[in-house]
C-alpha cells in the first residue's frame, strides 16, 4: 500500500531530536497527530496544528469552535477531516506544533513516497535523542532544566529533580513506540487499495472538469489561453464558453505546440486515462490548460483523465505537419534552457552554435528571439535580457549583470552531444567518477537505495551548478543523507565525506566559469613550463 517516510524534529533543538518513521497513505491529519505523538513520545494530551508555510494553511481540531478575528493571514482546515494525502503528495515538509503554551515546534520532512508498503501501521525506523519533559515550558527551558540537573550544587536542583521525577517520563523505547503504533494500525477496509471504474474514467467530460474550477480559476485558464470576451460573465457561461473553445482549432494548436512525449501519447491512446505516479508533473501542460483532470481524491492510484471530446479535437485539430513544427520548436526551447542552465548568462548565438551543430538546421537571431517570448513561462528556465538568455535564479535586481561581469573573458564551454541530451531531458549532466565514488559513498554508509544516492548526487550537481554555498549543500544532504548523522560523528568517515565532496566540487560544470569545471579553469591558469627563466629588473 501507499505510504510516507517521514522525519519529524524538534526545532532548535542540539544535538537535534528526530524520529524517522513510515506512515500509512489515507489517514487524517487527526489521526497523523496521533502517531506523530506516539512516535515522539508525547502524552498528546495537549492541543495541535498542522502549518503549511508556502500554502498558507493551518490544519487543526474543531476549527468551527472559535474565530482568530482576523488576526491569522492562514486558511484554516478541519483536521478530522482532511487526509494528509492532500499535503503530503505535493510538500516537501510542513511544520507539527504541539501544546500551544509549551509550543513544540516540530519540521516534517517527507522524505519518501512509498507504493510498496507491506504494512498498515506506522513504525519508527530510526531515532535520535529522548522525548523532552512534557509542561516544562519548551525548548529553551528544557535545556535549562537539563543544566540544572547536571549540576547538584545548584539552588533548584533538589526541586527540580523531585518535579522531573514525578513527570511521568521514561526512557524512549523505539520497541515498546513500534508496538503501540502497530495497534494503531488500519482497518482492513480502509487500508485494501480501491481500484477506480474504467467506465467513470473513459467517459468524464470538459464540461465537469471545468465545473470543479473556481471562478477565479477558470480566468486564470482564459488568461493561459490568451483568450478575450469572458470578463463580466458568470461562472456557469465561463464553463459553457470556455469548454468550446478549448477545442476550437486555433486555441488548441496554440497552446498543444508544447506538450511532452507522454501527453502526446495519451491523446492518441485507446484509451482515456492513464494511471500515474503521485508525483508525475509529466501531464501539467494538459491540467494546467483545462483540458484533462487528475483522479486521486478517493483511490489509492492515480489516474490522468482526458475527455474524448478533446482527443476528437486533438485528432482534427492536429496534423502531421502541425505535429512536425511543435517537435521543432520543442527542440528550439530545450537548447535555450540548455545554454540557460550551463552558462547563467548566454548570447543568442553561443546558443546557436550548439543548436545548429546537433539539429543540423539553422536559425537567426532575431527569429530565436521573437521566438522566446512565445513560449510560456513554464517551459523556459530563462528570461531574456539585453538580447541574452539569463537563467531565472539570476534576475533577481538585475544580478545577471554582476555574474556576467564574474564570468569575465572565460570561453564557453561546448558540451559533448551526450551532456547536451542529458541536460536537456533530464536536468542534470553525465555522472563522472567523482560522482559514481560520492553515490557509493552515500550507498554503503546510509540507509539509501541506489535510487535515493543517485537523486542525492544529481541534487548536489545541481546545487554546485548554480553555486550554492557549502552550507546550503550540507543542510540539503543532513536532511536527505540517512547516514549523514552517523558519518558527521565518525573522524574517519567525515574526513572521506568532505574530500569527496570537495573532488565532486572540483570537477562540476558550473555556471560561474560558463560550463567548465573549476579543475579546467585552474588547470589553464598554470603558467607553461619551457625551461626558460626570463629576468625582470630588480
Amino acid at each position: 500500500m501507499k505510504a510516507y517516510q517521514l522525519k519529524i524534529q524538534i526545532k532548535n533543538s542540539h544535538p537535534p531530536i528526530w524520529r524517522r518513521l513510515i506512515v500509512p497513505a489515507g489517514l487524517s491529519f487527526s489521526q497523523l497527530a496521533v502517531i506523530l505523538n506516539e512516535a515522539m513520545g508525547w502524552c498528546g494530551c495537549h492541543l495541535f496544528c498542522f502549518e503549511f508555510y508556502h500554502l498558507r494553511i493551518q490544519v487543526e481540531d474543531n476549527v468551527d469552535e472559535y474565530d482568530d478575528f482576523g488576526w491569522s493571514d492562514y486558511e484554516r482546515e478541519e483536521a478530522s477531516e482532511t487526509l494528509i494525502d492532500t499535503y503530503l503528495d505535493t510538500e516537501e515538509w510542513f511544520t507539527y506544533i504541539y501544546d500551544f503554551g509549551d509550543n513544540w515546534q516540530h519540521r516534517v520532512t517527507v522524505e519518501k513516497i512509498l507504493e510498496d508498503y507491506d504494512g498498515n501501521y506506522a513504525q519508527v525506523l530510526k531515532y535520535k535523542g529522548g522525548t523532552p519533559y512534557e509542561d516544562c515550558g519548551g525548548i529553551d527551558e528544557y535545556y535549562r532544566i537539563l543544566e540544572i540537573l547536571r549540576n547538584p550544587d545548584s539552588p533548584e536542583y533538589e526541586e527540580m529533580k523531585e518535579w522531573t521525577e514525578g513527570n511521568f517520563y521514561t526512557e524512549y523505547d523505539m520497541e515498546c513506540v513500534n508496538e503501540s503504533l502497530k495497534r494503531l494500525c488500519l482497518s482492513e477496509e480502509t487500508s485494501a487499495p480501491m481500484k477506480m471504474d474504467e467506465t467513470e474514467l473513459n467517459h468524464v467530460t470538459l464540461t465537469e472538469i471545468l465545473g470543479k474550477y473556481t471562478k477565479q480559476e477558470l480566468m486564470e485558464i482564459v488568461k493561459l489561453h490568451h483568450m478575450t470576451g469572458y470578463s463580466g460573465l458568470k461562472k456557469d457561461a465561463i464553463v459553457k464558453y470556455l469548454s468550446k473553445d478549448l477545442l476550437d482549432k486555433r486555441v488548441m494548436c496554440s497552446y498543444f505546440r508544447y506538450l511532452n512525449d507522454r501527453e502526446t501519447e495519451l491523446l492518441e491512446s485507446e484509451n482515456n486515462f492513464a494511471q500515474i505516479d503521485f508525483l508525475d508533473d509529466d501531464y501539467d501542460t494538459l491540467l494546467n490548460g483545462g483540458y484533462a483532470v487528475h483522479k486521486d481524491e478517493y483511490f489509492m492510484e492515480d489516474y490522468i483523465c482526458i475527455p474524448e471530446e478533446v482527443k476528437e479535437a486533438y485528432r482534427i485539430n492536429c496534423d502531421e505537419e502541425w505535429k512536425k513544427t511543435c517537435k521543432e520548436e520543442a527542440e528550439l526551447t530545450s537548447y535555450m534552457n540548455l545554454a540557460a542552465e550551463l552558462y547563467g548568462v548566454c548570447p543568442i548565438s553561443k546558443m546557436l552554435e550548439i543548436y545548429e551543430k546537433y539539429t543540423g538546421r539553422t536559425k537567426g537571431e532575431l527569429e530565436v528571439l521573437i521566438f522566446a517570448e512565445e513560449i510560456p513561462e513554464n517551459k523556459k528556465y530563462f528570461v531574456v535580457k539585453e538580447g541574452m538568455l539569463v537563467l531565472k535564479i539570476l534576475t533577481s535586481q538585475n544580478y545577471y549583470r554582476e555574474f556576467f561581469k564574474m564570468q569575465g573573458n572565460i570561453s564557453y564551454y561546448f558540451p559533448t552531444r551526450e551532456e547536451a541530451e542529458l541536460l536537456m531531458k533530464k536536468g542534470y549532466l553525465p555522472f563522472d567518477e567523482a560522482l559514481k565514488s560520492l553515490q557509493t559513498f552515500f550507498r554503503k554508509n546510509g540507509e539509501d537505495t541506489d535510487e535515493d544516492a543517485e537523486f542525492l548526487c544529481k541534487r548536489v550537481q545541481l546545487m554546485l551548478r548554480i553555486g550554492e554555498t557549502p552550507e546550503s549543500i550540507m543542510e540539503m544532504l543532513e536532511e536527505g543523507f540517512m547516514g549523514f548523522e552517523d558519518v558527521m560523528e565518525n573522524y574517519k568517515k567525515q574526513n572521506q565525506f568532505i574530500k569527496k565532496l570537495m573532488k565532486v566540487s572540483e570537477h562540476t560544470r558550473m555556471i560561474l566559469f560558463r560550463g567548465h569545471t573549476p579543475a579546467e579553469i585552474n588547470s589553464s591558469r598554470q603558467p607553461e613550463r619551457n625551461g626558460k627563466i626570463i629576468r625582470f629588473p630588480g
